[in-house]
């Protein structure tokens, strides 16, 4: 708590100024009371609107953004974990107002950064982090565009690899322990190890539509990235996953057909004004959609529906309807 028994509500209430509330936080050594604390903060951000929002910035950025861009992201799902994961949840619900525009460029910046290097949780809630910024803050954020799309291309461009690490061969994995003490031991830590950024489908299924979002935003962005982007969509719709995968670890088979399908859609936007990127691909892209069709799961009723969408408006395009 910030002051003795009080909350970060209670505290505001005993007009106890953010700079003497940020410090406090700032010197929190124990994981749990910063958690705690960080915790306060996210679940009353509202008073932020209709108190002091210059200096809660003023003060409080700084410290989350240090804490963000120098502590060591984390793997394992521990307190210093779930302050990060926190403290990420209440830069995303800062209020978007002129106020913010000051920190923006920082802050797009970080996010950035913080999505190559941090866990899955963590770089979902980054990836809507720029999805704010660019949405409220546009023009000014202009200059970060590339090197976004330059990130999800080379996620893309790692996805065969990302493949082979989450679904390992199982005999790859070694000879099962036979003591059961053992194996659950080796089950309790794979629980608690969390996906890299880098590695992850969920990462992966919410780009393209960033990515669309971007080229809506900054047009003159398409016509340098669309020839770099359309090999990489298409070598992704004809990736599969092993036949034990679907086994072995249902949830990452599922969010690997979702990133799939999202990424079909973002083929299926493309064609309306850049068909002729993909025409070298005419025998391919249906071979592609009827492969997805067969792999995704039936139970997945979100994701066929979108999948059944996006074919539709590959086929209403004549060269896709052969292959």
């Amino acid at each position: 708590t910030f002051n003795g028994g009080d909350s970060f509500a209670d505290s505001i209430a005993m007009n106890l100024n953010f700079e003497d509330l940020a410090r406090k936080f700032l010197e929190a050594k124990d994981p749990l009371m910063k958690l705690q604390l960080a915790t306060e903060i996210r679940d009353n951000i509202e008073i932020v609107q209709s108190s002091d929002y210059v200096n809660f910035l003023r003060f409080f950025f700084p410290v989350f953004y240090n804490l963000l861009r120098q502590g060591e992201p984390q793997l394992e799902n521990g307190p210093e974990q779930k302050t990060r994961n926190t403290v990420l949840e209440i830069l995303h619900r800062l209020p978007n107002t002129d106020l913010l525009r000051t920190y923006s460029h920082n802050l797009l910046k970080l996010s950035m950064y913080l999505l190559e290097v941090e866990n899955e949780a963590n770089a979902v809630i980054c990836l809507r982090i720029i999805v704010e910024l660019h949405k409220n803050f546009r023009p000014t954020l202009e200059t970060e565009v590339q090197a976004f799309l330059d990130i999800v291309h080379k996620i893309y461009s790692e996805l065969a690899n990302t493949i082979s690490i989450t679904f390992p061969s199982p005999t790859s994995e070694g000879t099962p322990p036979t003591d059961p003490s053992v194996a659950q031991a080796k089950k309790a830590a794979k629980a608690t190890t969390l996906v890299r950024s880098t590695q992850s489908f969920k990462v992966l299924t919410e780009c393209p539509i960033i990515v669309v979002l971007l080229f809506q935003l900054y047009p003159h962005f398409l016509p340098s990235n669309i020839p770099k982007f359309m090999p990489r969509i298409v070598n992704t719709l004809s990736l599969n996953a092993p036949p034990h995968a679907r086994h072995t670890n249902r949830a990452a088979y599922e969010d690997f057909i979702a990133a799939q399908v999202k990424t079909l859609s973002f083929l299926a936007y493309m064609l309306r004004g850049y068909a002729e990127h993909l025409r070298p691909y005419q025998d391919s892209i249906p071979k592609c959609v009827i492969q997805l069709l067969i792999n995704c799961p039936p139970e997945c009723a979100t994701t066929r529906k979108e999948l059944l969408i996006a074919t539709r408006h590959i086929l209403a395009h004549t060269e896709f309807r052969t292959g």
